[in-house]
């Protein structure tokens, strides 16, 4: 089981942050502090995708080992 966790920084305080991570720059997000995530809310996360890392928002949750269509999560 998986519960809620909260999101406090801002955009500008998260690519502070991170900026040394990211490969090129960052399309600027719309991050509020918020302290009640649950699953399913869309949250930012870091990212790496071909090698490149981003950050973007994205679907928090789990899906069982046994779904073979993630679409209906």
């Amino acid at each position: 089981m998986y519960g809620r966790f909260t999101q406090l920084m801002s955009w500008e305080e998260a690519y502070g942050l991170y900026r040394d991570f990211f490969d090129g720059p960052q399309q600027k997000l719309n991050l509020e502090p918020r302290y009640n995530l649950a699953p399913t809310n869309n949250a930012a996360i870091l990212y790496a995708n071909a090698g490149r890392r981003q950050v973007v928002k994205a679907r928090w949750g789990l899906m069982p080992p046994w779904v073979k269509d993630l679409s209906i999560g």
